[in-house]
């Protein structure tokens, strides 16, 4: 059953950058379609990010069958989320813009109870819903990528939220300096340094797929944490608040460094028992002991991952002239 509109008032503004996924957005649209809230209530504007592959063909002849109000709207070359959501919620109608992303399906009470929770709100600065695994089982592996955020999280990842449109226009919204990685995040906390309440509502939910990812992938995203030391740079309450100390993200990157400094020492001075400068990171990182090939290889996958992690770390704490592991 769906809300009556209040006099047919635009409420909540959808907003998705979509880039070469045209496969999804026919799932996407369809659970916006399922919403329990009134579509008069409404709007939805997806970005084609310069996806250059039909999804712009796909996503009006999408605007022209739903009974959604969908707007679409297009950027010529990618330069990252950032820019595509910008546009997005510059180009909305409604006071609160709430963003998800096209490899997530909204349940079908999630905007009515955003509706109702940023009305409950009235100091609201950023609102942050749930995001879970979708329902079954999932085999994983050592590539499998899923999201979910069952709590609070500091990271304020693009595929729930919910700004006011008015905190948007004070903070600039997403920041463009950010290619991939973090734009979400500097959103987040540009808002709570404006003044606003940030705002965790479980009820509100989104399901993230799950997939495989190769290596490349991987190492990709573990490169790109020292997106993280430009935003604790520019925001310090982040750094205080979120990382494990103010110069650490966690504290396995700081065990990383100490192994690798033991292993140069272990090297220099020939003195192997050194090498045990590693366990505290293999404690921290939960490294299993059997079977025998499945450790080796989780050991393996996750000394490549700090390595290039503790890389990304260091290279952006010489940009930001900080210290941050």
């Amino acid at each position: 059953m769906r809300d009556a509109p209040p006099n047919g008032r635009l409420e909540i503004s959808v907003v998705v950058s979509t880039y070469r996924r045209p496969e999804r957005l026919r799932r996407l649209v369809a659970a916006l379609e399922a919403q329990t809230l009134s579509p008069e209530r409404f709007e939805v504007l997806i970005v084609d990010n310069g996806s250059g592959d039909g999804t712009r063909e796909l996503l009006h002849e999408l605007a022209a069958a739903t009974p959604v109000r969908l707007r679409v709207l297009e950027i010529d070359v990618n330069r990252g989320p950032a820019p595509a959501r910008n546009l997005g919620w510059r180009s909305a109608s409604a006071p609160y813009v709430a963003f998800t992303d096209d490899d997530c399906v909204p349940r079908p009470t999630w905007l009515a109870q955003l509706v109702a929770t940023v009305g409950a709100s009235p100091q609201l600065g950023v609102l942050q819903g749930a995001t879970l695994r979708p329902r079954g089982p999932h085999p994983q592996s050592l590539g499998t990528v899923f999201r979910e955020t069952l709590v609070p999280s500091p990271y304020f990842e693009g595929c729930n939220l919910v700004f006011p449109r008015a905190v948007l226009d004070r903070t600039g919204g997403f920041d463009e300096s950010f290619t991939f990685g973090g734009e979400d995040t500097a959103a987040g906390w540009s808002a709570i340094e404006d003044g606003g309440e940030w705002v965790f509502d479980e009820t509100a939910v989104v399901e993230h797929d799950v997939e495989e990812r190769p290596l490349r992938w991987h190492l990709m995203m573990a490169w790109r944490e020292g997106n993280l030391v430009d935003v604790a740079s520019h925001h310090p309450s982040m750094r205080v608040q979120t990382f494990w100390r103010p110069w650490a993200h966690r504290p396995w990157n700081v065990a990383y460094a100490f192994g690798l400094a033991s292993t140069v020492v272990a090297g220099t001075s020939r003195q192997p028992l050194l090498l045990l400068g590693w366990l505290p990171w293999v404690r921290l990182r939960r490294v299993p002991v059997w079977p025998p090939r499945f450790a080796l290889a989780v050991l393996g996958r996750y000394l490549l991952n700090d390595a290039v992690v503790c890389a990304g770390m260091a290279r952006a704490s010489v940009r930001n002239r900080t210290v941050i592991l």
